[in-house]
């Protein structure tokens, strides 16, 4: 149904069409099998989204569905490789860039996916489902914490609050593990879900020598597909 559903669209035209495919336990070692599927169904657009145990579906409840990043990123970087020809745009969203060495630029985590065009508009989405005061106080507290503000009060108010939204959420949820604190890329990744370091601890991530990078745009914008200038932000 899903396939004849893209079908149909297609035959309307002028619908753009994005698949998304989790990454999981079951499935990591498929990924160019996905890509294939996508390229034959002429689908432009794809994102690969590395399961994150969190919420109900955490690594106790579901073990099945676990994957370490560090088993699943050959496979997808393989994929990538394949059909980056072929397929107009591929993201891999929330997998830490020391594992995508190489493939940065395809990398939507916490501080990069504001700036995807095809992802939601993260402070209405907040505003939405929290309200405005819950989504206000966590914009403020991210501004607070957010260690690049300088570089960011010089990109508008717009842009700003996009950075405290996510700065809060990924402070939240997210932690740094031994081998982040002196990387160059600890600014612009954001280390790993709490949940997933729970059960799989730290020990697969590498520090990258070199100075710090604070671009948060630093790697995205040498992919044709994201324009920092034209940002998923309003």
């Amino acid at each position: 149904k899903t396939i004849q559903t893209i079908r149909n669209l297609q035959a309307i035209g002028g619908v753009k069409i994005r698949a998304n495919c989790v990454i999981s336990g079951f499935n990591y070692t498929h990924a160019v099998e996905v890509l294939d599927l996508y390229h034959q169904l002429n689908i432009d657009t794809a994102n690969f989204i590395l399961f994150n145990p969190i919420v109900e579906a955490d690594w106790q409840s579901a073990p099945e569905l676990n994957v370490a990043y560090s088993d699943a990123a050959p496979y997808i970087k393989k994929a990538i490789d394949l059909y980056q020809s072929k397929i107009k745009k591929i993201t891999v969203r929330y997998i830490p860039l020391c594992l995508m060495q190489g493939y940065e630029k395809f990398v939507t985590n916490m501080p990069q996916i504001q700036y995807d065009p095809d992802e939601w508009d993260y402070v209405v989405r907040t505003r939405i489902r929290e309200g405005q005061f819950l989504s206000t106080l966590a914009t403020i507290a991210g501004l607070l914490l957010f260690p690049f503000k300088s570089q960011s009060i010089k990109l508008g108010w717009n842009v700003l609050k996009h950075h405290g939204l996510k700065y809060f959420l990924q402070f939240k949820n997210k932690s740094y593990g031994p081998a982040c604190q002196n990387c160059a890329l600890r600014g612009v990744c954001d280390g790993l879900w709490k949940k997933y370091a729970g059960w799989k601890g730290f020990d697969e991530l590498q520090t990258i020598e070199g100075p710090r990078v604070k671009d948060l745009t630093y790697f995205i914008k040498n992919n044709p597909n994201f324009n920092p200038n034209e940002k998923n932000i309003s």
